[in-house]
């Protein structure tokens, strides 16, 4: 016969104490963790990867300390998201998960923060809320290089390439959060470079992988080398999306075989 055990009413409210508490704890953490990033600091590494006029284009999408907010929360299964506007929140914002964030290791809760952080950084200074009336037969806005387009309710829907956009804004996520760690010197250049080799694995490595693909194919195609075909690409990423002028609609128009490459593992990962 099954057994089954019977909870007090009391085991239940130290249970949901603990948890409580834990809770407490971890949304502390995580608040003075993000308050310890230089922000100055960000912003300077930011103007290397841009020229000074594209990276003060891209500043205005900058989310301040006081619209990123932390929670803790056991459903969701990612540390952090980026969004213009969900949620009951009118403004732009980033939600930062300290449930999931606790997970990491005392040596290393820090580190995953501001990895965590700048990610979701990213994609807002590569959002362009922009949408163009006429442009095809639906309205478009684009984060990165992911398009999003109104579906028949009026709702917003991911098109395609999520999974470019989201290898291309690890990557340069990444590159960030390692330079800001030496600019700082916030940790010994060893710890650095481990928790940077365990990132570079455990996040989006499929994704950063689709990424180094098309830069190759394209700089064999174009005879460049593969940094300037990044460089490039990094730079249409965080450029203001127009339509005669974006990378994805580039893609598809002069590169059929990549763009589908690309498009068919986005598809594939939705099955």
């Amino acid at each position: 016969m099954e057994q089954f055990t019977i909870i007090s009413e009391q085991e239940l409210e130290d249970k949901n104490a603990t948890i409580e508490r834990e809770a407490a704890e971890a949304i502390k953490k995580t608040e003075q963790a993000l308050e310890t990033i230089d922000q100055d600091v960000l912003r300077d590494i930011f103007y290397d990867i841009l020229t000074p006029a594209e990276a003060q284009e891209a500043w205005k999408g900058f989310i301040p300390l006081e619209s990123v907010h932390v929670v803790y929360d056991q459903k969701v299964r990612s540390r952090g998201r980026f969004s213009s506007n969900v949620d009951n929140l009118d403004e732009a914002h980033i939600i930062l998960n300290s449930e999931k964030l606790a997970r990491t290791s005392v040596e290393d809760f820090d580190l995953a923060v501001l990895y965590t952080y700048v990610h979701e950084q990213v994609h807002a200074l590569s959002t362009d809320l922009k949408t163009y009336n006429g442009y095809g037969e639906k309205d478009r806005k684009f984060l990165g290089f992911k398009k999003i387009e109104k579906d028949f309710r009026d709702k917003d829907i991911d098109v395609s390439y999520v999974e470019l956009n989201e290898g291309m804004t690890e990557i340069i996520a990444e590159e960030v959060a390692r330079e800001y760690l030496r600019r700082t010197g916030q940790v010994s250049g060893k710890q650095r470079d481990a928790h940077h080799a365990y990132n570079s694995v455990a996040v989006y490595m499929q994704y950063k992988i689709l990424v180094d693909e098309i830069i190759a194919e394209l700089a064999t195609e174009y005879q460049q080398p593969g940094d300037v075909i990044k460089k490039a690409m990094i730079r249409s990423y965080f450029s203001s999306k127009s339509p005669s002028d974006n990378f994805i609609d580039w893609l598809e128009e002069n590169h059929t075989g990549i763009a589908k490459k690309a498009l068919n593992i986005s598809k594939n990962s939705l099955t």
